[in-house]
């Protein structure tokens, strides 16, 4: 197990990953079922030019192999400027467009990180400039990026949805889409 070698240092930025560590300049997550996507998303990403996600590395036994991105992950959600605002929704709109028409996406637009929050972004200089934690599967139909970024508002529950939308594919999962709401921020 990753987590037993000697020189492992648990990685406890975010929230929810569990069992991941940093060895030298890499990252070992355990692998899931999304692990074979979540690897080709990120060779995607690396084949397009986008530099904000880390690399897939490989596999070890138990573990998906990532670069290691330096920089801070916050622990908990905080009050975020709108400098900070505006790296995440650039970083996020880049993102996209490196999904943008491929076969991952399928019939959908573009690929979604699904959980691209503050706890799932790596953070230098006090700015986003990378997003982690591409392995979970979606939670939700709808993405929480928003209101994790701004705080909290009105509930998706208590907002009509919107007449006019467009699919995207969501995070890992081959067949769940969700709806985005057109002239959104990405």
């Amino acid at each position: 197990m990753p987590e037993s070698a000697p020189d492992a240092v648990p990685l406890e930025g975010g929230r929810m990953a569990a069992g991941v560590v940093r060895i030298g300049d890499t990252v070992h997550r355990p692998r899931s079922g999304s692990s074979d996507f979540m690897a080709a998303l990120l060779g995607l990403l690396e084949r397009q030019g986008f530099d904000g996600a880390p690399r897939h590395l490989g596999r070890s036994d138990e573990a998906d192999v990532l670069s290691f991105l330096p920089g801070e992950v916050p622990a908990r959600f905080g009050v975020w400027s709108d400098e900070q605002v505006r790296a995440a929704a650039a970083l996020l709109r880049r993102m996209h467009d490196a999904t943008r028409g491929s076969d991952l996406a399928g019939r959908c637009d573009v690929v979604c990180h699904h959980d691209p929050g503050p706890n799932n972004a790596v953070f230098q200089g006090g700015l986003p400039v990378a997003f982690i934690d591409f392995a979970e599967p979606p939670r939700a139909a709808r993405s929480r990026t928003w209101p994790t970024w701004r705080g909290p508002g009105p509930s998706p529950r208590s907002r009509p949805f919107p007449l006019h939308a467009k699919p995207i594919r969501c995070g890992s999962s081959p067949t769940r889409t969700a709806w985005k709401p057109l002239g959104g921020m990405c």
